[in-house]
């Protein structure tokens, strides 16, 4: 595994090895609307969390925040289809406005990579992702000092226990037990009305422990 950043936000950027692993770069494509959690001005304080640095976002319900030693790094959510993160970035280095082409987003099947063209082979992420990526169908976004990615999942329906996995001198990071029954809930009921558009299942609760979204009677039908 390659050696990752110390979570300074783009600030030291260390050296990095070689992933074996094949993938292409993400297309960058047209901006879209950024999170009004943003910028990191806005982030609540750090709190205790047994998440590993999860903390659920207090706007939106479906995001999480991680916080490393009191910084926020960024915010990830999921879908059935996606998972989605929203990393702050400097808008300006030696005096000079960045633009998307002056970051470096490479996607590749288990690794998200993050960093400036200028520091070539160096990240400020460079991290086993929490699931399998569809590489050709992921993208990635950069507008106002916010880097967005859309990671397409390879199987639809997985619940993500993570965006990254950190490593190295970044802990390890996952959901909590809770955090991460909440999230099979939260898909499964998305599963359930992408199947079954005419009924309404918000606010649907289960007894017991929740099944897997993506097996569950059947399994997801792709139709």
């Amino acid at each position: 595994m390659s050696k990752l950043s110390d979570y300074s936000k783009f600030d030291h950027l260390d050296d990095s090895d070689s992933d074996g692993e094949q993938g292409a770069t993400a297309p960058v494509t047209a901006p879209r609307a950024l999170p009004t959690s943003l910028p990191s001005s806005a982030v609540p304080p750090s709190s205790p969390s047994t998440g590993g640095g999860f903390v659920r976002h207090p706007q939106h319900e479906a995001r999480f925040i991680l916080q490393h030693e009191g910084r926020f790094i960024y915010e990830w959510e999921q879908s059935l289809n996606e998972v989605t993160l929203y990393i702050p970035t400097p808008q300006r280095i030696e005096e000079r406005a960045l633009e998307a082409r002056d970051f470096v987003c490479d996607i590749l099947p288990q690794t998200l990579r993050v960093g400036l063209q200028r520091h070539a082979g160096n990240y400020f992420l460079n991290q086993a992702t929490g699931g399998l990526i569809d590489c050709a169908a992921s993208t990635w976004t950069w507008e106002a000092g916010v880097l967005t990615i859309e990671l397409q999942k390879a199987n639809k329906g997985v619940v993500w226990e993570t965006a990254c996995r950190g490593g190295g001198s970044a802990p390890p990071v996952s959901l909590d037990p809770m955090q991460l029954e909440q999230e099979r809930q939260r898909l499964l009921l998305e599963r359930w009305q992408e199947e079954n558009p005419g009924m309404d299942f918000r606010g649907a609760t289960f007894n017991g422990s929740v099944p897997d979204p993506r097996t569950y009677m059947g399994g997801i039908r792709y139709d």
